[in-house]
């Protein structure tokens, strides 16, 4: 059967702009879900950035897409180190990376 797992980065300075991946469902899997949660020194949550606050990725959505907290941006974070997690559910993660910051 195919499962799921966790993928934490170090910690990062995030560039700014969004946060895009690139992923898909695992091709024997009936459906897949990915959730992500952005976390700060000794890997707790910044508040409204948590797995359930994230919008649930699925098979349905495109191959490279943004995620998204509600109407929180992860620009809130540019210059800042964070980790992100990324909760996966019968699913691979190829890639992320940030979107395009914007002009300030």
């Amino acid at each position: 059967p195919v499962a799921g797992g966790v993928v934490c980065t170090r910690e990062i300075t995030w560039p700014g702009g969004d946060l895009w991946i690139n992923a898909a469902q695992v091709p024997e899997a009936d459906d897949c879900a990915i959730s992500v949660r952005i976390s700060g020194d000794g890997r707790d949550t910044h508040e409204g950035f948590d797995h359930a606050d994230s919008r649930l990725l699925t098979a349905d959505d495109p191959t490279r897409t943004t995620v998204q907290w509600g109407e929180k941006s992860l620009d809130a974070f540019a210059g800042r180190p964070i980790r992100i997690e990324f909760l996966l559910r019968d699913a691979d993660l190829f890639t992320f990376g940030a979107t395009a910051p914007p002009e300030r």
